[in-house]
């Protein structure tokens, strides 16, 4: 898999399926197609607000996604706190406590279920 994408069909009649793991749709590719890259953000996107916060921010995507956990990177690249999710079932918005983070800059890296990581810079402040 790379980036949400896996090969899902080889069929016999020359066309090679590729199925986009986080938005659920299949492309059929002819057997001569080169695949140049894949944009692993298309139709998925990951938002936070409000930023800067004091208090909490949420964390939204485009799609429902399923979240092993987020983590809180200092400007010298220290993880300073991470957050296990507990949620069983893919959410669209996520709400995060960051009231007991210094002011500052911090960079948020969300681990998804299908192994995206996507990464976002906040602004803690007081």
């Amino acid at each position: 898999m790379f980036y949400g994408w896996s090969i899902t069909d080889v069929g016999e009649n020359g066309f090679l399926t590729v199925e986009n793991k986080v938005t659920n749709t299949k492309t059929n590719l002819k057997g001569d197609t080169t695949v140049l890259a894949f944009d692993q953000d298309a139709g998925f996107k990951m938002t936070t607000d409000p930023n800067p916060s004091s208090v909490a921010i949420n964390v939204s995507f485009s799609a429902p996604t399923k979240i092993k956990e987020f983590r809180f990177f200092d400007v010298q690249g220290r993880l300073v706190k991470t957050i296990v999710s507990s949620d069983s079932e893919p959410k669209k918005k996520h709400r995060l406590e960051v009231y007991n983070l210094a002011p500052g800059t911090y960079f948020l890296q969300v681990l998804d279920a299908i192994g995206l990581v996507h990464r976002k810079q906040l602004l803690i402040k007081r």
